[in-house]
């Protein structure tokens, strides 16, 4: 357990709840950035203004981005004046081990910035944790990055789904494509297309349980499953639910939290060379340490 609580994240933004959020988070070290000098063993401050290896940090910024139109000017005034900006290069050269930022800034400027400076390993994708008192862990995905994923999208966001819920719960996925429609029960090219991609992610991954496009009752309900599904490999017992697009993902992980009384963490990004995830703007000073907690998990 060493490995887990020398983990380092950054928080980088000027907020009251992250400040009373490092101040009851034990199980990590804090950086923040700005000036500062904290009572806690575990939390520390870098100023961006005058920290050591700025230049560093900004010809490394500038030939990133350089072709991009990016001058060394730009670099410069990034560094010195943006907190974000500042705490992904230290990330990417490994000061840290992750970053949480959102509470001022938009997922827009978070997962921009994250692609450009941390860059993903192939496609990035993200879900919210949802925990139910009846259900226990569950994972939505996509919630916050991709907006009409294609077939490939799906699966691909289904696989990494699936990845990030055995390193968070240590659990196995099973598998729900939501649809309006259950296993070709209405036929439309939405229903289609979360049906080609259960097929294709079932083809793929023939150890994961999985049916076809499902309806959610259908995914979380025994009793229903068995109506509405015949032989089914998932029986109702779905964990890991992927859905058609950002709206309908979305939109649900709020109505779970804000109807459903559930906790629900993220959205966390998967996909990125190094840990950097999101929190919305209301999140709560709990919501802050979970998805902190979550981050050190993702980053081992």
């Amino acid at each position: 357990m060493n490995s887990f609580y020398n983990k380092t994240i950054i928080l980088p933004e000027d907020d009251a709840r992250i400040i009373e959020a490092s101040n009851n988070i034990n199980f990590c070290n804090i950086l923040l950035i700005g000036e500062g000098i904290s009572s806690k063993e575990n939390v520390n401050y870098i100023d961006n203004k005058t920290y050591k290896d700025n230049d560093i940090l900004i010809n490394e910024l500038y030939d990133l981005r350089k072709d991009k139109g990016l001058t060394i000017e730009d670099a410069r005034d990034l560094i010195t004046n943006n907190k974000y900006v500042f705490s992904l290069m230290l990330l990417r050269k490994g000061i840290a081990d992750g970053v949480v930022c959102g509470a001022t800034l938009t997922s827009k400027e978070v997962i921009g910035h994250a692609l450009r400076i941390i860059g993903s390993k192939g496609f990035a994708s993200s879900f919210t944790l949802i925990d139910n008192k009846d259900k226990g862990l569950l994972l939505f995905s996509d919630t916050g990055l991709n907006i009409d994923p294609s077939i490939d999208n799906l699966v691909s966001i289904a696989e990494d789904s699936c990845k990030s819920y055995k390193k968070i719960t240590g659990n196995e996925s099973i598998v729900g494509f939501l649809s309006h429609s259950t296993d070709s029960s209405c036929i439309c090219d939405m229903q289609n297309k979360m049906h080609e991609a259960a097929a294709l992610f079932k083809e793929k991954n023939s150890n994961i349980r999985c049916d076809y496009e499902m309806q959610f009752d259908a995914a979380i309900d025994q009793n229903v499953s068995n109506m509405k599904i015949k032989n089914s490999n998932t029986n109702g017992l779905v964990n890991t639910f992927i859905f058609p697009n950002l709206d309908s993902a979305n939109i649900a992980y709020k109505v779970a939290e804000r109807l459903g009384n559930n906790k629900c963490y993220g959205p966390i990004i998967q996909g990125l060379n190094k840990p950097v995830n999101d929190i919305s703007r209301g999140s709560s000073v709990e919501d802050i340490i979970g998805t902190v907690y979550l981050t050190v998990l993702m980053s081992l």
